[in-house]
This record gives C-alpha cells, structure tokens and sequence, in this order.
C-alpha cells in the first residue's frame, strides 16, 4: 500500500483518527511522524474533529473500572463495531456511536448487576479499581500485568486497564513502579496535569499539592500535561534524571541523588544539607504526629543525616543535639520547635 502524503511530508498507511491516534499517543512517534500529523490535521477541519472525538472515546474507555465483565463488554465493543468500522473507513459515524453504545450497554448491564457489584461501581460509569496506604504505611502492589507499584505513605491509586492501555492515576503521594514490557499496551501514570508513558521501566512519582516529581530509576519515560496538544513533544528521561513540574512553574530537570529519592522503600529518609523545613515537612509524612517550627528563623537551617520513617522522635532528638532549641511537646500530636530567647543567629 502506498504512503499518503500530505504537503510534502509522508504519513502512515490508511491515516485516519485511530491511526494517528495509535502512532502518536500509544507508540514513539518520530519528528517525521509529528509533521506529518500536523499536516493531517490541517488538510481537514473535519480531522481535528474526529481526532478529538476518537480521543474522547478513548479517555471514556479507559475511566471504567476493572471488572472482568465491565471490561468484557469493552472488549466486545471495540472488535465488533470500533474495528470493523474503522477497516470499513466509516470513523465520522463510530466516535459518537460507539460512545451511545458503550453508554448503553453498560447502562443495561448495571440495572441487572447485583447489588454488591453496582455498590462497588459508583456512577454510571463505574469507579477504578483503588489501592492506598495509611500514615507510616508502606504497600507493595503486583499487578495482572507482571508490574509492580510500591506506594508510599498515605498515598493511592486508581488503575484503568484497557486492551490497549495500561493506566494508573496517582491520586496523592508517592509511588515508585516497576513496569512490566509490553510495546503494544503502553503503561501510563496520570499525576496531576501531568502523563508519564512508559515501556519496560522503573520509575518514581511524587504527587504534592499540585506539583509532580519524576525520577527515572532505569529504562525510559516521556512526559507531558495531559492537555497538550497532540502534536506536542513530551519531555523524555534518561536514567538518574528527574522531572518536576507544576502548574505555575517552568518544568525542571535535573540529575537527582537516586540513593535519596529511593530511600523511603527501606523505611529511611536521607537529608544532605537540606533546609531545616522540608526535612521537617518530609518526617511530618510519616507520622500523625507533627513537627512545627514555630520560629520561621529555624526555616532556613540545614541538615544532613539519615533517619527512620515514623520515627519522629529520634529526629527531633538529633536536632536537639544540633541545634540549640526549645522543645515543647503542645499534645500527643504536635511537637513544637522554638529558637531559645537568647539566641544568636546560627
């Protein structure tokens, strides 16, 4: 079959929504292949249409939750009409009709489930299946994929396999996976506004307020807000390199300390010359008991050393033997940190 081209630049046999869709989100796509999409797009108005639908569809798809029969009528959806119609070359009717079918179907499908089943799938759509962890909990997670999440403390979840994309949200904290290959079945991390796409890869994700924090362990990872276009170039990291990123900020980059960012899997925390209140705010994970500097001017101290997660009086103990300190423990779960009237600066 002959290569169309669309002003002067080489497109995929047969490029048609799905096609486009599969080459530029799913798989690695080229400088080529990213001019050739915009070139696509701009040929037809009508393109961009049915690329966002077909887009719409996909994200639907992939909101439903992980029930082996929810997921055998995604299945039955998607051979029966989805690819025999797109082999037919009809995509301008299948978006909105296959999203009237699939709504349909699981409707039907919910008012004769039993009740234990509809408790579990709230909305009409359904919710993803959910793991998370307590304050000073550590949780290790396989998953039907052969990957692997370790979660951190207070953190969760949600996961959204789909035949052709294996995705996870990270809700809140923080959670380091290790990605089984699988070329043809992309695994994606949600975080934020944030998606990170991975083959065959291990790699940590941070989720704080409305900041995201990447770290490749080994392998390879792209990132890229879940809104950008798709002609957009994701960022891509190499190993030992980390990403962060937030709404309000330019996204960074830069080669992180792996033996401290991995840490907190062997329960430890490790601080090199770190201001005195992010230390404090990473302990504070840890445990329900919290620190609080009650003097800003200890802010800006620095610390190094390396403690026990939920230990969080054995790291108070050490700043006291640091740093000269008033120490008042205001309940059972709060632990305040003054500077002594009469001190210097320090």
């Amino acid at each position: 079959m002959s290569l169309a081209r669309y002003n002067g630049v080489t497109a995929p046999p047969e490029p048609t929504a799905a096609g486009w869709y599969t080459r530029i989100r799913l798989g690695r796509p080229s400088a080529e292949d990213h001019q050739a999409f915009e070139a696509w797009l701009a040929q037809d108005p009508a393109h961009a249409r049915e690329y966002d639908e077909y887009t719409k569809l996909w994200d639907l798809l992939g909101a439903q939750g992980s029930d082996p029969r929810i997921g055998a009528l995604r299945r039955d959806l998607l051979v029966s009409t989805v690819s025999r119609r797109l082999r037919r070359g009809r995509w301008r009717a299948v978006g909105f009709a296959a999203v009237v079918m699939l709504a349909a179907l699981v409707a039907g499908f919910m008012i004769n489930a039993e009740e234990p089943l509809r408790a579990r799938l709230p909305g009409w759509l359904g919710g993803p299946e959910a793991f998370a962890t307590a304050v000073g909990e550590h949780s290790t997670i396989p998953l039907q994929d052969g990957s692997t999440v370790v979660l951190d403390t207070s953190s969760k979840i949600q996961l959204s396999f789909t035949p052709v994309e294996r995705a996870v949200r990270l809700i809140r904290g923080q959670a380091l996976f290790e990605v089984a290959k699988n070329p043809s079945r992309p695994f994606v991390v949600y975080a934020g506004d944030r998606r990170i796409v991975a083959l065959g890869t291990s790699f940590d994700v941070r989720l704080q307020d409305a900041s995201v924090r990447v770290t490749l362990v080994e392998g390879r990872v792209a990132v890229d807000r879940v809104s950008a276009p798709a002609f957009s170039r994701p960022t891509e990291l190499t190993p030992g390199q980390q990403l962060i990123a937030s709404p309000s900020s330019p996204v960074e980059v830069h080669h992180a300390d792996m033996a401290s960012v991995t840490s907190w899997r062997e329960g430890r925390l490790m601080f090199s010359d770190e201001p005195l209140a992010a230390a404090v705010a990473e302990v504070n994970r840890y445990s329900r008991t919290k620190i609080v500097l009650a003097d800003p001017a200890l802010a800006s101290l620095r610390i190094s050393g390396v403690f026990r997660t939920g230990q969080i009086t054995g790291f108070v103990a050490a700043l006291e033997t640091r740093f000269p300190l008033q120490i008042r423990r205001q309940s059972d779960h709060t632990i305040m940190l003054n500077a002594p009237p009469a001190a210097v600066q320090y």
